[in-house]
């Protein structure tokens, strides 16, 4: 038997239908419950939902979403149930493995077909038959097995990744509102909730906080908060890309400062707006756009400037800048600031308003763990996603390596995956 052969002879397309008599405890699967270039349907609804018609689906089933399909919708049916009509429902033909089959769905070359022979334009459809006929690589129910064997593998580990990078977020948040609220004693641990000892704390202007903290504006613990550059800065950009970094509301992400899309500016231009030069350490925030996002400058990145953004350069001694930038960026912070906001269609916020906003002042010390605890739990969470990264540019390769035979399974193959 040829290994290349069309789709039409690995799967067939069924078109059971069902109209009336649903079975209400049935699942029903639509588009929206199937992932964008995911492996499993992550929810589904009740049959009851849907008032139209629906296709039948066995498990087993293939699940290839037909409408839009640069979303990439496809997955294999761990159960029976009704689908939309916006589904095609492939099953495998005897001599082919549905696990397979579904991947071979999920590759770039049915996929690219899919999109090239989609009709309409807001609302493109393809179709079975303009499919069926696509030739794919099909090689003895064997050999499909174990391909999808692995494939299947690192599926498991992916999600199993993002499981965890699900629950870290989830810890992160928490943590750090208790860092805020809480924060840490002197033997290195979250102090007892206010529940637990109601004597830690004390009341403030920010409610109740522990008894050793302060609260201060801005501009009583700063020395300066201004406004970056405003005006056109287009004209003074650097033309070899090689001048002072310049820094927009675009490149200000919470904690963090995003290079990907920056511009660089003439040494000439920085060298003459003063005001606007970054020091490190400087609390730099989003007037408006995602307003209210603060990240800290450093001086590893290099010398720079900032346009229209607010520059706060706190007293080192009192207030260390990445703990006043988790503060502004958690949902306290936040609705703090929500409150300065002015404008109806787009908000805003001024340098004079942001400089009277009360802050929690730990003891520095304190500070700089809440900081440290902080930063561990978001370097932990930056390693997961890299490792799911990791993993989908391998599972990438593999497919497209496994799924057009360029490569063969071997025990060496399965082994080191």
């Amino acid at each position: 038997m040829p290994e290349h052969r069309e789709l039409a002879e690995l799967v067939h397309c069924t078109n059971e239908k069902i109209i009336a008599k649903k079975d209400p405890n049935m699942p029903y699967v639509g588009l929206e419950h199937i992932p964008q270039r995911g492996s499993e349907i992550t929810e589904h609804s009740h049959a009851g939902d849907s008032i139209s018609t629906n296709s039948v689906f066995r498990e087993s089933d293939v699940l290839f979403g037909k409408l839009r399909p640069n979303l990439r919708k496809c997955v294999l049916a761990r159960f029976a149930g009704y689908c939309s009509t916006d589904i095609l429902v492939l099953r495998a033909l005897p001599g082919a493995s549905p696990s397979y089959a579904v991947r071979v769905l999920q590759s770039e070359q049915v996929g690219a077909e899919a999109e090239k022979t989609a009709i309409g334009t807001k609302m493109p459809r393809t179709s079975w038959a303009s499919l069926k006929n696509v030739k794919v690589f099909a090689p003895s129910i064997s050999q499909q097995q174990k391909i999808a064997q692995i494939l299947d593998t690192l599926d498991t580990q992916i999600q199993k990744t993002e499981a965890l990078i699900a629950k870290l977020e989830k810890i992160k948040e928490g943590l750090l509102h208790d860092l805020l609220t809480r924060g840490i004693d002197q033997n290195g641990q979250l102090r007892p909730t206010l529940d637990q000892a109601p004597e830690l704390y004390k009341e403030s202007a920010l409610g109740l906080i522990p008894r050793e903290w302060g609260v201060a504006r801005i501009e009583e613990v700063s020395t300066k908060v201004t406004n970056g550059f405003v005006g056109i800065a287009t004209p003074h950009y650097s033309q070899d890309n090689s001048g002072v970094l310049y820094l927009y509301g675009n490149n200000i992400r919470p904690n963090y400062v995003d290079l990907k899309k920056c511009e660089r500016v003439t040494q000439r231009f920085h060298s003459l707006q003063t005001k606007s030069q970054l020091q490190d350490g400087d609390m730099l925030t989003v007037q408006s756009g995602h307003i209210g996002a603060c990240a800290v400058y450093e001086k590893s990145l290099g010398e720079a400037n900032c346009h229209a953004l607010i520059i706060t350069r706190f007293k080192p001694e009192v207030v260390r800048s990445k703990f006043a930038a988790l503060y502004c960026n958690s949902a306290i912070g936040m609705q703090a600031q929500g409150r300065l906001f002015i404008g109806s269609t787009i908000l805003h916020i001024n340098t004079s308003d942001l400089a009277k906003l009360a802050i929690p002042v730990p003891p520095v010390p304190e500070q700089s763990q809440i900081i440290n605890a902080f930063i561990s739990t978001s370097d932990r969470l930056s390693e997961e996603t890299k490792k799911k990264n990791k993993l989908m540019k391998i599972k990438t390769g593999l497919m497209n390596d496994l799924l057009t035979g360029r490569v063969r399974v071997t025990p060496l193959l399965k082994d080191a995956v």
